[in-house]
């Protein structure tokens, strides 16, 4: 093990011995889950992806801390059916690179993610971006309007939300603080901890069987990974009030997907909402209950609703739909 290998994991973490537990961790973790796909190099940026299928090229992004797994569990082979399709690690997770220490803006992963998509001779797109790959989508669609033919957003961090990101989060973002606390973390945090999240994520039904072995949720707690997560989480909400700004910009069709969600005010379920125009093969077509619309827009968060996650485009009253996207 070199030096630059417990380095990596911060100056504290190689005094006290946690880089080298840490950085044991991690190579173990690449061990049973090694990359699966291929590698396209940006501007000395390693960029892993897969691919497969033909026809319409759909492009996958995960969401904070995960990585394309997340994807080819089963859902990138459903779609590959029908659709050329795409699915990235963002910077800082699963194989790709980072482009900086300091948090990669969504504007900044989608020009890496855009030029590394060019690379592959893709030459426009639909978008499916989950949670903070959303933030990624939206960047993306709100830079190259003219590459990018549809959105499809599922629990996508849109908006800014009240409060902070947490203690936990800042303290691991933060320059000074993170020496101290992204070593116990990635030397010691165990995947319970990540499997239990996912849990939570996928409750009230169970995460599909065999789903959390094979994510590999070790990647998820490398020292690197979880610095990039946590800086990139940290900082993302300005950008996302800027880039909310601009929605209305937005011309092409939009789907938005998301859990159902209570009204605290009225205590009734929110169902699903989606609006959509762009023929792509994986959509089912409108009932009479919830039309296409003719003008595709971004349904817009009202105080009453409340969102499955912090910041999500999510469903208004108005806004009721009776039919989602099949996978």
């Amino acid at each position: 093990m070199s030096s630059r290998s417990v380095f990596a994991a911060g100056p504290i973490a190689a005094v006290t011995g946690l880089g080298h537990l840490s950085r044991r961790k991690a190579v173990e973790a690449e061990r049973t889950h090694p990359p699966i796909g291929d590698f396209v190099t940006i501007d000395g940026v390693k960029v892993h992806y897969t691919r497969q299928g033909s026809g319409p090229t759909l492009i996958l992004i995960h969401g904070a801390g995960g990585n394309l797994r997340d994807f080819t569990f089963a859902l990138a082979g459903k779609m590959a059916k029908t659709n050329d399709v795409i699915a990235f690690d963002r910077p800082g997770h699963g194989y790709t690179g980072v482009l900086h220490h300091r948090g990669e803006s969504p504007l900044e992963q989608a020009q890496l993610l855009h030029r590394a998509a060019q690379s592959l001779g893709v030459t426009h797109v639909a978008l499916c971006g989950y949670s903070l790959g959303g933030a990624v989508a939206l960047a993306w669609a709100l830079e190259e309007p003219d590459f990018v033919k549809g959105l499809l957003l599922i629990s996508a961090v849109s908006h800014p939300w009240p409060g902070g990101v947490g203690l936990l989060f800042s303290a691991a973002a933060h320059s000074l603080t993170s020496h101290f606390v992204i070593p116990p973390i990635a030397a010691f945090a165990p995947e319970t901890l990540v499997r239990d999240t996912l849990t939570s994520v996928f409750r009230p039904q169970d995460p599909p069987k065999g789903y959390l072995e094979y994510i590999g949720a070790g990647l998820s707690l490398r020292a690197h990974t979880v610095r990039a997560n946590t800086r990139q989480v940290a900082r993302l909400r300005p950008h996302v009030t800027a880039m909310s700004t601009r929605y209305a910009s937005l011309k092409m069709p939009v789907e938005i997907l998301l859990k159902s969600c209570m009204a605290p005010r009225t205590g009734r379920s929110m169902p699903r909402c989606t609006r959509t125009g762009w023929p792509m093969k994986f959509q089912t077509p409108p009932t009479p209950a919830c039309p296409a619309s003719d003008t595709p827009r971004i349904i817009t968060a009202t105080p009453r609703s409340f969102p499955p996650l912090p910041g999500s485009i999510y469903c208004t009253e108005a806004d009721k739909c009776a039919y989602k996207v099949k996978f």
